[in-house]
Order: structure tokens, then C-alpha cells, then sequence
């Protein structure tokens, strides 16, 4: 599946998102609060939606260069060869963009609170629908192949 059509799916996604929250606040009376509520869905969102592409990335380069790394290796050496779980996971939280995701996402929290605009509901739901559209995009992914 292509870069941009994920994109749109994940556009597509946020607005039903967004329009079952306006629904669920226009059925308890309290529509005036919806922009604020807006801020900090769209935050949880984006702010989510960034660490996991970070996480894919790194994820992605850290096995790519282990396949290469066992490609060099001839047969006798592969059963000699041993990756310790927790190696491998410190070398893929160590990556720079993982890591400035993680700063932007902070960063988006803090404005949030600062600004006193921040809704704890909401945030979560931002972060669930983001996690929950990119689960989708993987399932749509396999159920293609």
C-alpha cells in the first residue's frame, strides 16, 4: 500500500473519529466544549501517530542490518551467533528520530496543560483512535497480500 493512500486512510480515520466524539458530546449537551476537546484529540493523535512511524523506521533499519549482518555470516558462524533480546532493544530505542518523536510529543502535551486546554478523555481517545488506525492499516495490509 502506498505512502499517501495510508495517509488518507488515516485522514479519513481522524475525521470519523472526530465526528463520533461530536456525536457523543452533542448527545450529553456539551457541544461548547468541543474545540477544546479538538486540541487535545488531535495532539493524542498526531503526537501518537508520529512515535509509531518513528518506531517502524527504526524498527525497519535495525533488521534490515541484521539481515545483512547474517548474510556475511557463513553457516558455521550462525549457529554460533546469539542476539541478546535486550542489545537489540536498546539499539532500537537509541534512534534519533524515536527519540524526537517522543520530544514532540511532550511538547504537544505541555502546550496542551499550559494553555489549560488539555482533557484527559480526549487525549486518550486521540491516542486509541491513532493506535487503532494503524492496527487497521496493518490489517488491511495483510488482508491485500
Amino acid at each position: 500500500m502506498c505512502k499517501i493512500g495510508c495517509f488518507l486512510i488515516l485522514c479519513a480515520w481522524n475525521l470519523i473519529c472526530l465526528a463520533l466524539m461530536y456525536g457523543g458530546l452533542y448527545f450529553f449537551d456539551d457541544v461548547a466544549r468541543f474545540k477544546h476537546f479538538v486540541l487535545s484529540f488531535e495532539g493524542a493523535f498526531f503526537g501518537f501517530l508520529l512515535i509509531s512511524i518513528a518506531n517502524l523506521f527504526s524498527l525497519k533499519k535495525r533488521i534490515d542490518r541484521q539481515v545483512e549482518d547474517l548474510k556475511m555470516l557463513d553457516q558455521t558462524e550462525r549457529k554460533k551467533q546469539r542476539f541478546s533480546k535486550l542489545i537489540l532493544g536498546l539499539n532500537i530505542s537509541a534512534s534519533v528520530s524515536r527519540i524526537l518523536a517522543y520530544v514532540v510529543f511532550c511538547v504537544i502535551l505541555w502546550a496542551l496543560m499550559s494553555k489549560q486546554e488539555f482533557f484527559i478523555m480526549a487525549f486518550v481517545s486521540g491516542v486509541l483512535a491513532s493506535l487503532l488506525g494503524v492496527v487497521g492499516l496493518q490489517i488491511l495490509k495483510s488482508l491485500r497480500s
